[in-house]
């Protein structure tokens, strides 16, 4: 169950959902917002990509700092950008319930990583500290959208696909290995990295 639950927060199912909402805000409010989730995507996601390069390869051991939690910081984002689109033009209670159910479910993804000794603590608020700063960046630039419902189920429907299509007979997709070779070339330039040199 902690496998399937942490599936909904890995990269292989996030990236395209990212290009789906990328897609929809493109259709529906044109370059403005469409730009505003790149860069958004650009800040929160770009930083915790380079960090985990980094860390990967300098831990700081007393801080159980290893590598931030993508899983959490990515879903914060993708999770956290859909409620705000399906909860605008709603009322204001339906509204604070849509964020409520996107908060837990981020906070569950994230408890699933700590839970599957992926990341500790420290991690996954890290992680989820670049994910919201992304989410404000979006929210700052994308100005007013028309007054056109998101389609909350049909991306329902696409992320469970995706989970089932990517996790069901297949092993997970992982991009830790790949980030740790690109931090193992970068690293040995940084003379404040202890595994440098």
């Amino acid at each position: 169950m902690l496998r399937d639950l942490t599936a909904f927060g890995n990269s292989a199912v996030l990236l395209p959902l990212t290009l789906l909402i990328l897609l929809w805000l493109a259709h529906v409010g044109g370059r403005r917002p469409a730009l505003a989730w790149l860069a958004g995507f650009a800040v929160g996601i770009g930083a915790i990509t380079l960090l985990k390069a980094y860390f990967l390869n300098c831990p700081l051991p007393h801080f159980s700092l290893h590598s931030p939690s993508g899983h959490a910081g990515f879903s914060l984002f993708v999770y956290g950008g859909i409620s705000l689109l399906t909860g605008r033009s709603r009322p204001l209670w339906l509204r604070l319930v849509v964020i409520a159910c996107a908060v837990f479910w981020v906070l569950l993804i994230a408890w699933s990583r700590y839970a599957l000794h992926a990341h500790s603590i420290i991690e996954l608020i890290l992680g989820m500290m670049l994910g919201a700063i992304g989410l404000v960046v979006f929210v700052a630039l994308r100005g007013e959208l028309p007054r056109m419902h998101f389609p909350l189920f049909l991306f329902g429907g696409a992320t469970t696909l995706l989970v089932l299509a990517l996790f069901g007979p297949l092993h997970p997709l992982q991009f830790e290995s790949l980030l740790a070779r690109l931090g193992h070339l970068i690293t040995p330039t940084l003379p404040f990295c202890s595994a440098a040199g």
